[in-house]
């Protein structure tokens, strides 16, 4: 039983009419006639009483074929109509991973604008640290990341596009003395109540706030040592000190005033990376956006 031959079946069923039946198929009567005679012979009784003038009626036998024949084309149609979806990316799934650094702005900007041209595609995406995404995108895991750079040399063979830069930004609790300073030099916040130190496995942030640290002769020290930028934040929404942090980073700017860097290079590169010959559809449709960003 082939596909056809449901199709010249429940054409014949609809019309009742072998001429009328094969005129719909764009075809001529005999090889209509012998796809039924063929498919009757297959099933092992008849489909259809002849009539004269071409004229045919179901069989039992037939009414029961039908309900499933129809069934099967609209099953066949469906399944064309999905493979070619999923083809161009409009459903399946697309992995992502990111940094604290796009928390805000520019990545739900992304995804949003992706959410609505391809709402099918399923989006999974999640905070992660740079360690740990790029072990995970190297294992197929995500099929991109959201990372500072320098790109770890790990990911040296994938495809990098940079994206916007996100500033290095002082968080500061209402009222504090530089809460109306709209930039400050990195000297004059050194004697601060700091509350960020480098992490024990430094980050892209670690290494470029320490150059730019460095660069300006400051060295800042602090007695908490955290993971999570969101507890650091409201430490100093809760007056505890200050943050030297990535503008993107910030969520919740409540009870929080932001002031810029104003030494030379206070600012990090981001870049999404993903690897070479990832044939997601969906990946490909969000470098589309990307690229039209």
């Amino acid at each position: 039983m082939e596909i056809r031959q449901l199709r010249y079946f429940v054409t014949l069923a609809n019309e009742l009419h072998f001429r009328r039946a094969a005129e719909r198929l764009n075809i001529t009567q005999p090889p209509l006639s012998q796809s039924i005679k063929l498919l009757e012979e297959d099933i092992g009784t008849a489909l259809f009483d002849r009539g004269r003038k071409r004229m045919v009626k179901l069989t039992p036998a037939g009414d029961a074929l039908y309900k499933h024949a129809t069934q099967i084309l609209k099953d066949v149609e469906q399944a064309k109509r999905d493979a070619l979806r999923a083809s161009l990316g409009e459903t399946g799934l697309l992995t992502i991973a990111h940094t604290d650094d796009f928390n805000t702005g520019f990545l739900g900007g992304l995804l949003s604008e992706f959410h609505l041209r391809y709402p099918g595609t399923l989006l999974r995406y999640s905070h992660d640290f740079s360690l740990s995404m790029t072990e995970r995108l190297v294992n197929g895991e995500l099929d991109c990341i959201f990372i500072l750079k320098p790109i770890p040399a790990a990911l040296a063979d994938c495809e990098v596009m940079t994206l916007s830069p996100s500033p290095i930004v002082l968080a500061v609790p209402e009222g504090h003395h530089l809460a109306e300073r709209e930039k400050v030099k990195l000297k004059e916040i050194e004697n601060e109540r700091h509350l960020y130190t480098a992490n024990d496995v430094p980050t892209a942030f670690d290494y470029k706030l320490a150059e730019v640290l460095g660069r300006a002769g400051v060295c800042v020290s602090s007695n908490v040592q955290s993971l999570s930028t969101t507890i650091s934040l409201e430490l100093v929404r809760r007056g505890c000190g200050v943050l030297l942090s990535s503008y993107g980073s910030v969520v919740n700017r409540e009870g929080i005033v932001l002031v810029d860097i104003e030494d030379e290079g206070a600012v990090l590169e981001r870049a999404v990376v993903w690897r070479k010959g990832n044939g997601n559809p969906g990946l490909g449709n969000l470098v589309g956006i990307l690229e039209g960003v």
